[in-house]
């Protein structure tokens, strides 16, 4: 395949990696070949759609064809380019598509790349960087009202940092803008996201000896209807430890 100085005949090229539908699968060789070839033109261009299909290409690649500690450099380099399409975008392109409306094929909005970098920085544990991916996402997250699947990675960092309430302060928040969207089919991720930080939260708390608090995250669970059998188990015995049942 050969290009000219046309930046977006290679967008498109690397566009069609991104948008693959199971037609002619391609190899490493052709997506590197095309990978290579946008490497060298975001040298000398400011253009933020080649930072970004070039960053999402190397994401794809790597999950394709990459395994263990060689996915580190993608990884990075993909964070690199989405993270400068970020900053070159800024005052180009709106930061979000207006709720209910079909997005244009391979139309870009900020909100949507900075959750992609916060969503890499948080989920892929080889590069994990979780305060600078919550500074990222928590903009995102505070200034719309819609729900962003990537956004449950704004609540996971929080998981993550052991700041359990937290967690699932967010993916409540997430839920209810969700069900205002689905209504009865909304996702379940944030949900879940809910159910294992409140028994998270229940465990510590029965750890340090705090019945009283571990017996209100276990319930909580239960009135959600969120509880495992196990949960309901461990409710019982903290209530009966107590002389509650």
């Amino acid at each position: 395949m050969v290009f000219k100085k046309n930046p977006q005949k290679l967008i498109e090229s690397l566009q069609r990696f991104c948008f693959f539908t199971g037609e002619g699968y391609p190899t490493p060789d052709e997506m590197l070949k095309v990978i290579s070839k946008a490497r060298k033109d975001c040298l000398d261009s400011d253009s933020y759609e080649l930072e970004y299909w070039l960053g999402t290409a190397l994401v794809y690649y790597n999950t394709w064809f990459v395994r263990g500690d060689e996915r580190k450099p993608y990884l990075e380099e993909a964070v690199y380019h989405l993270e400068r399409a970020f900053a070159l975008s800024e005052g180009k392109i709106p930061k979000e598509y207006p709720p209910h409306e079909v997005k244009e094929f391979g139309s870009l909005f900020r909100n949507d790349i900075a959750c992609e970098v916060g969503q890499l920085l948080i989920d892929e544990a080889i590069i994990r960087d979780i305060e600078k991916g919550i500074s990222y996402l928590r903009p995102v997250f505070k200034s719309s009202s819609y729900y962003h699947p990537l956004l449950c990675s704004y609540a996971e960092a929080y998981y993550k940092l052991g700041d359990y309430l937290k967690a699932a302060e967010v993916a409540l928040e997430l839920h209810k803008r969700a069900e205002k969207e689905w209504r009865d089919k909304a996702p379940p991720a944030p949900l879940g996201i809910v159910a294992k930080s409140y028994r998270a939260q229940a465990k510590q708390h029965k750890k340090n000896g705090e019945i009283d608090q571990a017996i209100h995250y276990f319930q909580k669970l239960v009135d959600m209807d969120l509880a495992t059998d196990n949960d309901q188990k461990l409710l019982k015995k903290l209530q009966e430890s107590l002389g509650k049942t």
